[in-house]
């Protein structure tokens, strides 16, 4: 699915994602992974349900709260993203720094936090 979405394919990587989805319903990778190509498409009402769906079968994965985050606020509910990128940190803080995050293609548990509190800010800035 990634791979087929860095092509720049993202209706075909929404399908395999569909696919894979079938096979594996209890992936919050791949709910993550849908959810980031329906955001991609404008489906944002779309992308909040498969992020939640994301959360739901991994309450750990920050990615998926990530994703929810991001649907929330594009979206408009500045409140539900605000305390979904909230619980981003949260969950960050429970990591040791040197983990990988799963989903996360390496990037270290530091710099999503940093993007979280980014965008906290933003949406602070916008909600006052």
């Amino acid at each position: 699915v990634r791979a087929i979405a860095n092509q720049g394919r993202i209706a075909d990587a929404g399908d395999a994602c569909a696919r894979a989805l079938e096979a594996f319903p209890l992936s919050a990778e791949l709910h993550y992974l849908y959810a980031t190509l329906l955001s991609q498409a404008g489906w944002t009402h779309d992308a909040v349900a498969a992020a939640r769906r994301s959360v739901y079968v991994d309450r750990t994965f920050v990615m998926g709260h990530l994703a929810l985050g991001d649907a929330h606020a594009h979206n408009g509910d500045s409140v539900s993203a605000a305390r979904t990128f909230e619980q981003v940190i949260t969950l960050l803080d429970r990591l040791p720094r040197d983990k990988d995050v799963p989903g996360a293609d390496g990037m270290s548990p530091g710099r999503l936090r940093q993007i979280a509190e980014s965008r906290l800010v933003l949406l602070r800035g916008i909600t006052t």
